[in-house]
């Protein structure tokens, strides 16, 4: 009987490494820090919001819309080709989140706002983007 020296995987000891460098990486990608994108505050959310007649597009659901963000938490939309009206309440959160609750909905809609620091804003929940927003007038 013949014994086969049995070889060691020499590349078996580079594998745990790759395998954590891709995990971080992937944790970059999702925090955005790869992406280019980067959560606003609340103070930022605040700022840019309050008083703010804000143009964009509902990714999601594909209309365009027009809202106004009154400084008092009021809220009022009109959205589609038919400009339909809805209206409501906003506030943001202590983590930076911007909620919205509908009038006619009983649950509130909380959403992070990302900026990619070159003017282009939109709302996420966790990586799917909602909407984009194109237009901020005072």
């Amino acid at each position: 009987m013949t014994r086969v020296k049995s070889e060691r995987r020499t590349g078996s000891r580079w594998l745990p490494a790759l395998l954590m460098a891709l995990i971080m990486l992937m944790g970059a990608v999702g925090c955005g820090l790869l992406s280019g994108w980067n959560e606003l505050s609340r103070d930022e959310v605040r700022e840019l919001f309050s008083g703010s007649m804000v143009k964009g597009h509902h990714e999601t659901l594909g209309y365009e819309f027009k809202s106004y963000y009154s400084r008092d938490g009021s809220f009022r939309s009109e959205q589609g080709p038919e400009k339909i009206v809805r209206e409501g309440n906003w506030w943001t959160t202590s983590d930076g989140r911007m909620c919205i609750l509908w009038d006619a909905e009983p649950e509130e809609l909380c959403r992070e706002i990302e900026t990619d620091g070159e003017g282009r804003y939109r709302k996420v929940l966790g990586n799917k983007v909602i909407a984009s927003y194109e237009e901020f007038l005072k």
